[in-house]
């Protein structure tokens, strides 16, 4: 899906230039005197990193919990730039359907907070 206008507004400001995204993330700071943020469809990069690393598993290879170690790496290199990453996830507006698919999910249910071990209430 993406975000609508999304290549025509970067284009527009790095029309043609390649950057790295630590310089990208400098000039952003040096601009607006904050860090960029960068969102990710956090649902979406773990199938993708699942589906991308379905070689490895079938060669015996790369471990339990492969594609979640190749996100976190991805995320790792993301925070190295000093950019920062917000992870998004489906909330209470969930359509029920995306992409032409029904959505099997419940309505959304957010953890209950644990009590602290430091001797919280109980």
């Amino acid at each position: 899906m993406g975000i609508k206008g999304f290549w025509e507004t970067v284009s527009e400001t790095h029309s043609g230039r390649t950057l790295p995204l630590a310089e990208l993330n400098a000039e952003h700071v040096k601009e607006t005197g904050r860090p960029m943020r960068i969102a990710i469809d956090t649902p979406l990069a773990v199938y993708k990193y699942l589906t991308g690393t379905d070689h490895v598993y079938a060669q015996g290879c790369g471990g339990m919990n492969h594609p979640t170690r190749t996100l976190f790496y991805h995320i790792t290199h993301i925070l190295e730039t000093g950019i920062q990453p917000v992870f998004v996830y489906d909330g209470d507006g969930k359509p029920k359907v995306k992409r032409g698919v029904h959505t099997t999910a419940g309505p959304f249910q957010p953890f209950p907070r644990a009590a602290s071990a430091s001797g919280g209430p109980s």
